[in-house]
């Protein structure tokens, strides 16, 4: 890959995470006693431009946080991180958060609370200044619907790509799919956007080239059975993922998005950006750094 620094401009949300760690998932009306709980930076906005970040961009970063504790937390991790936040806006009000369960089995559920995600200013994102620096822009579904069509307008405009993260999947999105460069999809989103079954890789094969067909490079990703992609009217290719023996899976979607948007926006090809991403996730759910030191990608609690 090229030594030089990649820039990519993040357009999107921001939680602050409590995390409860308990046996199980608590039944309708149960009340459980759960072992222990702590604070984390994210929302996939967040957390893909630290990713992007660490996997060697240089990285902007456009949303909004509240006028409360928890969003001076957000700024604080970002720019702890090296991701510029200049034109991060402070609302009045809260900032968003998410309180989530995690089980013995590994399982997670999470209550989403958008909060000020839902106020960004999509006139301050059409006029950014970060537009003149960014190569490359990454978008996801945590953020209202117009706010991601203003910002892939103004990438078209300066001739930056984008590339979209469809999650959570919403309907009725071909205009922004029509502007974007690469969507990235799991296989419930894949299968909700194009109405075809994805419960095998030959299955995501055939999606992908469906998706593809519509004008967009497409990716679906399979958790621990690799990848699939898929260039716009090309035959789509099965890049099988690493074995790893007791995987840490959560954020592994996000550690893909940036390090692929990095890749990217250094001028690799589709494949050599998916083998690096694919890579990147690899660490993450290994419980690895991208250095080869025992550090997760994505490890930003308070304590």
């Amino acid at each position: 890959m090229p030594d030089e620094i990649s820039s990519v401009i993040v357009v999107g949300s921001l939680h602050y995470d409590i995390v409860v760690e308990a046996p199980r998932q608590p039944q309708r009306g149960e009340t459980l006693m759960g072992r222990d709980w702590f604070p984390k930076f994210g929302g996939k906005g967040g957390n893909q431009a630290v990713a992007a970040r660490m996997t060697g961009s240089d990285v902007y970063f456009l949303g909004a946080i509240g006028s409360d504790d928890f969003g001076s937390f957000l700024l604080s991790r970002l720019q702890e991180a090296g991701v510029r936040t200049d034109e991060i806006e402070q609302c009045e009000g809260r900032s968003g958060m998410s309180v989530a369960i995690s089980d013995a089995d590994g399982d997670y559920a999470a209550v989403v609370v958008s909060g000020s995600n839902w106020a960004i200013d999509t006139d301050k994102i059409s006029h950014a200044a970060a537009w003149k620096e960014g190569s490359v822009l990454i978008l996801q579904n945590e953020i209202p619907s117009e706010i991601n069509m203003a910002a892939a307008s103004a990438a078209r405009l300066n001739g930056l790509k984008t590339v979209w993260n469809a999650a959570p999947m919403r309907p009725d999105e071909t205009g922004l799919l029509a502007l974007c460069d690469v969507v990235i999809l799991n296989s419930i989103e894949a299968r909700q956007m194009s109405g075809m079954e994805v419960e095998t890789s030959e299955q995501a094969l055939q999606t992908a080239e469906k998706i593809a067909s519509l004008g967009t490079a497409t990716i679906i990703t399979l958790g621990g059975k690799g990848l699939v992609y898929c260039e716009v009217g090309g035959t789509a290719t099965y890049l099988p993922a690493q074995k790893v023996q007791n995987p840490k899976s959560h954020g592994a979607g996000d550690v893909f998005t940036g390090a692929f948007s990095t890749a990217f926006a250094k001028g690799e090809h589709l494949a050599d950006a998916c083998s690096f991403a694919s890579e990147a996730a690899y660490r993450h759910v290994s419980g690895l750094g991208l250095n080869g030191q025992k550090k997760p990608v994505l490890k930003h609690e308070l304590m």
